[in-house]
């Protein structure tokens, strides 16, 4: 017996995660009654919303997310070289091989906006701080 079966078979109505039985993924085709919060949750949390027009889309959850932690006084901008798109990095040619294996397999099409291989920038200093040692008579 799975938790989740235990859990229905006690069930005293009221959903304890104080989210909505029917926002779950893979509840969100299936008519399913929303739980009630329990009444000790509900006078402890005060002021709780819910965005029931969002079963299960974790991507717009985390925008919403980010954009909170700013929000009103820092808002994100809206424009940037990738704004409100994937963004993938590759550190190895196995890296890349993976990347370009899956974009074509899906028949995802990619844009580069840099190229391969890092390269020091003008400003990096190139030269040791530290004197090299000097040798003495014996040459060591």
């Amino acid at each position: 017996m799975r938790a989740k079966d235990f859990l229905r078979e006690n069930d005293t109505g009221f959903d304890d995660a104080g989210s909505g039985a029917g926002t779950h993924p893979g509840t969100a085709n299936r008519k399913v009654k929303r739980g009630q919060i329990h009444p000790d949750h509900e006078s402890a949390i005060p002021g709780m919303v819910t965005i029931p027009d969002w079963p299960g889309q974790y991507y717009n959850m985390y925008r919403l997310g980010v954009h909170m932690a700013g929000s009103p006084h820092n808002a994100p901008p809206h424009q940037g070289m990738a704004s409100n798109e994937m963004v993938m990095t590759q550190f190895s040619d196995a890296d890349t091989e993976i990347i370009k294996h899956s974009a074509r397999e899906l028949k995802i099409p990619l844009k580069a906006i840099t190229s391969r291989g890092s390269r020091e920038t003008k400003e990096v200093n190139h030269q040791s701080p530290i004197n090299k040692p000097k040798k003495n008579r014996y040459g060591v």
